[in-house]
């Protein structure tokens, strides 16, 4: 070992320290899903719900990124788990998971789009709905 030298714990160093945190993962599922990279998104997410497994926000999260990628069952599992037990005023996993659930099961409701519900008047000031 003659010629290597080693830190002394006393002195400075350049190197600065990474905080894993949520934040930190939340970031990154972000930023991958921006540019269309749904698999990095999902194992992002993944890894922000295990640092704060009680956040619904990253729970949600994952779960719209399942639906996105096909996963329908998985993403309703997560979706009732936080309507059941973590935060059950959460309204946006109550909008998804009603919406996602008709799609998944296969059922054969009719389905509007939202561009047809909801059609501009002749004043173009406020919407209505069309008529039958």
């Amino acid at each position: 070992m003659k010629g290597k030298k080693r830190a002394v714990a006393d002195q400075p160093t350049n190197v600065i320290p990474i905080h894993w945190d949520a934040t930190f993962f939340f970031e990154r599922a972000v930023r991958s899903l921006d540019r269309y990279h749904y698999d990095k998104a999902l194992k992002y997410f993944r890894r922000a719900v295990e640092y704060e497994p009680d956040n619904p926000v990253n729970h949600c999260n994952m779960a719209g990124i399942l639906s996105e990628m096909g996963n329908f069952e998985e993403s309703n599992r997560i979706l009732r788990y936080i309507v059941d037990d973590l935060d059950p005023s959460m309204t946006e996993c109550h909008f998804t998971w009603r919406t996602i659930t008709p799609i998944w099961s296969g059922t054969k409701r009719r389905r509007t789009p939202w561009s047809a519900i909801w059609r501009r008047t002749k004043k173009g000031s406020f919407w209505k709905r069309p008529r039958k």
